[in-house]
Order: C-alpha cells, then structure tokens, then sequence
C-alpha cells in the first residue's frame, strides 16, 4: 500500500513493493499474478477497512461522523490509494467494482436505520446520503491545503480536530428534518 499511495499504480515498481513486504519478488507474482492484481488486493483491503471503519463506530450518527473524520487521519495511505485511483480512472469504472459496491451495503443498511430513526437525509436515497456523511468527514484530509487556507489550521492540528469534529455534530441536526 505505501509504494502504491506514494507512486500511484503507473509509478509503484515491484520490486520496491516486493522489497518493502521483505519477499522475493517471484512470490509476490505468485500469490498476486501481476501489479494490477496486487494493486487490486490492495484496493479490496483499503475498502474493506473503510467499511469497518464505518460499521463498527459509534451507534449514534453525530459521533459516528467525527469518529470516521478523527479515524481517517490515521489512513492517509489509504486515501492516497484512493486519489490516485481516481487519477487514474475518472469515472470510468475501477478494478473489482461490482464486488467494491457489494461491500458497501452494510453502511446503506445502517444509513438506512439513520433515516429511519432521526431523519437524517431523509429526503435522499440512502446512496446519496452515504456519499455526503462520507465527504463530510473526510473532505479535510483529502485537501488539507484547502482547510488550512480557509481556516488557518490543517486538519493534523488538535484545534483544527476539535472544531471540525463539533461542526461535524452540528451538521447532524442541520442534515435532519425539523
């Protein structure tokens, strides 16, 4: 993953990556066949992991949001691996993407229950509501640049961390019907 979030698929080399895991570099191809594979594997664990990330977090919606933002900063190589895969396909679609969007069904069942129990978004497909909680509570780290500029503090620093995570809370009941 860390070949891949530096270099992006076009740019990683195998031998770095074989060299990074300590392995030779037959066995990588082996087990994984060729890069786009690996990179595909590695693909499936950054979304497995988000979606732990999303399911196990707290029940209630306004800390589940700042937990997901507070979390994702300790992923930054995983949201790397994620521009960089939309850099490198737009909208055209990515490797196991069928199987990628199965993994998301959980989190649209408990957006589901979000709806269901506090309204949140509830005018919205669970789909579209999924995609802004998401945006919502990673947008600053994957453009800390434009929170820095905007705020004056990035998203690594406490007072940065605070603030976002109370507005992140206060967005809950901005996003529920009244």
């Amino acid at each position: 993953m860390k070949e891949f979030a530096l270099r992006g698929f076009a740019g990683a080399r195998v031998d770095a990556i074989a060299r990074r895991a300590r392995i030779n570099k037959r066995m990588l191809y082996h087990y994984f066949g060729n890069k786009q594979e690996l990179f595909e594997a590695t693909i499936m664990a950054i979304q497995a992991d988000k979606e732990e990330l999303i399911n196990t977090g707290p029940r209630d919606i306004a800390d589940l949001l700042a937990y997901i933002h507070a979390n994702v900063g300790g992923k930054r190589d995983w949201m790397r691996m994620m521009q960089w895969e939309a850099l490198t396909y737009g909208d055209r679609e990515v490797p196991a993407e069928a199987m990628r969007a199965e993994l998301f069904k959980p989190s649209l069942e408990r957006i589901r229950g979000f709806q269901r129990e506090h309204g949140i978004l509830g005018k919205e497909t669970p789909e579209l509501a999924l995609l802004i909680l998401i945006a919502l509570a990673s947008y600053p780290w994957l453009m800390p640049q434009v929170a820095r500029m905007l705020t004056g503090h990035g998203p690594t620093e406490p007072q940065f961390r605070r603030i976002y995570a109370a507005l992140l809370r206060r967005m809950v009941g901005y996003l529920t019907r009244p």
